[in-house]
């Protein structure tokens, strides 16, 4: 029989045991979590060198491959240089084609003269072609659009110029209806196409030196200046834009001697305008310029050399003859120089019209891709012209007094 003293060790050594296992298994957990958090941190520790690893090898490939902004950069400048390119291949197809038909125009065989306006065409259609390829967005777009403006008028004219030289043998026949030496009411029009006839009657050894596009404050009065140095008259085709804003100018021109021309009111291409606007700009040219200086002018000339039928016959019912030149210095292109000027002025033929310009082509909603915007070497060049022509024994006389014999 168990005693009661005998119950109270056996109660303490169950108390004792548990206490054993419990602690045994306290250390066990212990120990168990002790090794999975050493695990843990290892594992951890593990996923942190690879992440680092793929965060580096991430990085080393970013250093090879851009990113999207800025590979789009690379891809928007290449598009720009390609624009660029293809912007000057047709601005140069386009400055060869009129260098064409200027060389076709002084030309006296028709078979010359054909072949250069047909390899001008060829050109032209060329710059239209590329011309015609800019989007909206490029860069190019404006100007691009500036040539296609223009296309269809050299179109025009390498047209009109093919119809004279196949018929030339007419045209020297003076059999022409409306490009006479001297028309029927007794005008003189001296035109590209007959202007060997017209010239034969001008003063023998004069020079007319013609300004167009005037009057403007930064070169009409310097261009004044040299001519009074060298008492020189000149004269001045006029437009009439431009003496509304200018008049004292003009009055000056008058003033010192020097013949005023009418040439349109706003600059346009006469041969591609209406017969109502082409008499528009010339009776409103005529009107604005007596209203400055009181007297009306007695010659016309077209902008561009564009006219036809209708723009003689509208001038000859403003009482004025017409006249184009036979010397084109090509002061206005942006390729000009003072030493290119003077070499084009300096043909030393019997009688000659020079045409140079004192006024920026005044048309700001039509300027010509080639036109400079300045006329420097046109005054750079006047004083050397002067001497040359006059160490030679010319005589510088306004176009009325070279005409003064008909």
């Amino acid at each position: 029989m168990i005693t009661q003293s005998n119950k109270i060790i056996i109660g303490f050594l169950i108390a004792i045991s548990l206490s054993a296992i419990s602690g045994i298994s306290f250390a066990l957990i212990k120990a168990s979590l002790s090794n999975n958090l050493t695990q843990s941190s290892s594992e951890n520790e593990a996923n942190q060198n690879k992440d680092y690893q793929e965060s580096k090898n991430i990085e080393n490939n970013l250093s090879v491959i851009p990113p999207p902004r800025q590979k789009q950069t690379i891809l928007t400048t290449q598009l720009l240089q390609q624009e660029e390119k293809k912007f000057k291949q047709g601005s140069e197809y386009f400055n060869e084609a009129d260098r064409l038909l200027a060389e076709a125009r002084d030309k006296n065989d028709s078979q010359s003269a054909i072949f250069l306006l047909n390899e001008a065409q060829k050109k032209l259609e060329q710059a239209d072609k590329i011309m015609q390829e800019f989007e909206p967005n490029s860069p190019y777009y404006q100007s691009a659009q500036n040539y296609i403006n223009y296309i269809p008028f050299y179109a025009d004219s390498i047209n009109q110029w093919k119809n004279y030289f196949t018929q030339l043998d007419t045209y020297q026949a003076k059999t022409h209806p409306w490009e006479t030496t001297i028309n029927n009411n007794n005008f003189i029009d001296l035109t590209y196409h007959n202007k060997q006839y017209v010239m034969a009657k001008a003063k023998k050894q004069s020079v007319v030196l013609t300004f167009d596009d005037g009057p403007s404050p930064q070169y009409t009065e310097a261009i004044l200046d040299i001519l009074r140095k060298y008492n020189v008259k000149a004269t001045f085709f006029v437009v009439g834009s431009q003496v509304s804003q200018y008049c004292p100018i003009l009055r000056r021109i008058y003033q010192e001697g020097h013949e005023i021309g009418n040439h349109s009111y706003n600059h346009p291409w006469m041969g591609r305008i209406s017969s109502e606007e082409q008499q528009q700009e010339i009776f409103q040219t005529q009107s604005i310029i007596e209203n400055c200086i009181g007297s009306k002018p007695r010659w016309f000339r077209s902008p561009y050399a564009s006219q036809n039928e209708s723009t003689l016959k509208i001038a000859h019912q403003a009482g004025l003859n017409t006249a184009l030149w036979t010397i084109d210095t090509e002061d206005w292109r942006k390729t000009s120089t003072t030493n290119s000027i003077i070499e084009k002025a300096l043909n030393y033929r019997s009688n000659n019209i020079i045409l140079m310009h004192d006024g920026v082509e005044p048309n700001p909603n039509f300027k010509h891709p080639s036109a400079s915007s300045s006329r420097s070497n046109t005054v750079q060049s006047l004083d050397i012209i002067i001497q040359r022509f006059q160490d030679k024994g010319f005589q510088f006389v306004t176009i009325s007094e070279a005409f003064s014999s008909y």
